[in-house]
């Protein structure tokens, strides 16, 4: 059982988990919200099940806290949700590796649409980390800078998918940190900075001559140098306003202008 394309089946995936599963998903969520103490199921009419939270907090009657997810804020239920997806895959990871001494266990796909809504920033850090964590293939769409922002450059560089029309209407995808223009900033902007950095009102044009020249260039069997990889400590310090300044018009110089 999973827990639906909307995590409407939520409370029936925790209510089937075994005491190790619901001891494990518990222990993801306490690193989101410390308060919360347990995570409880009942049965109730038709076969439906309800999940409750408690939390270590005392109601008006001097008795532990315990909510039903009916009155849960959305933030809590999707990172649960998101939570719950993960350790899906990490149950079959080790339901394969204890079978089966050295086979693949099947971890499967899963896809978050527009991840950090109903999400406070400060949590978000630690969920995308959980993400790239996970033992299964995981795709994420965003609008969100920040969430960019927090992937290592690595990352970044290889897992970042711009998806784009092009002039005929055809949805096109291609790896945004691929594009020259976009490249160039990487090496004193964050991942999201660049994004924000960057006219995708007029990318698609430079996606398409980017990939002529490439296709050009390859049938003449010319090797086009790569850029230069990107070297950033993931504590370095924030470059000063000057540094972005000064890579942004870099960026926005035209072919052959001279440097500063």
């Amino acid at each position: 059982m999973d827990i639906g394309y909307g995590g409407e089946r939520l409370s029936a995936y925790v209510h089937g988990m075994d005491a190790e599963g619901k001891q494990r998903l518990l222990a993801l969520l306490q690193e989101f919200y410390p308060s919360v103490e347990g995570l409880t199921t009942r049965a109730v009419r038709a076969g439906w099940k309800e999940l409750s939270v408690g939390e270590r907090y005392l109601d008006a009657a001097d008795k532990p806290l315990n909510t039903s997810a009916k009155q849960l804020n959305d933030g809590l239920l999707r990172i649960l949700a998101v939570l719950a997806q993960v350790e899906i895959g990490r149950g079959a990871e080790a339901l394969g590796s204890s079978a089966h001494a050295g086979a693949q266990a099947p971890k499967g796909c899963v896809l978050f649409d527009e991840i950090e809504n109903g999400v406070n920033p400060e949590l978000m850090k630690r969920l995308v980390e959980k993400l790239i964590q996970a033992p299964q293939q995981v795709m994420v769409t965003t609008h969100s800078p920040l969430i960019l922002n927090y992937l290592p450059i690595q990352t970044a560089e290889e897992s970042v998918i711009l998806l784009y029309r092009d002039g005929h209407g055809h949805t096109k995808s291609v790896r945004f940190f691929d594009l020259p223009s976009v490249h160039r900033k990487l090496g004193l902007l964050g991942p999201g900075e660049v994004f924000v950095d960057t006219d995708l009102t007029h990318l698609p044009e430079e996606v398409e001559q980017w990939q002529r020249t490439v296709a050009e260039a390859a049938a003449r069997g010319d090797v086009i140098a790569s850029e230069r990889p990107v070297e950033q400590s993931e504590n370095a310090e924030r470059p000063d306003r000057a540094a972005i300044r000064r890579a942004r018009r870099s960026a926005n110089k035209p072919t052959g202008e001279a440097g500063e």
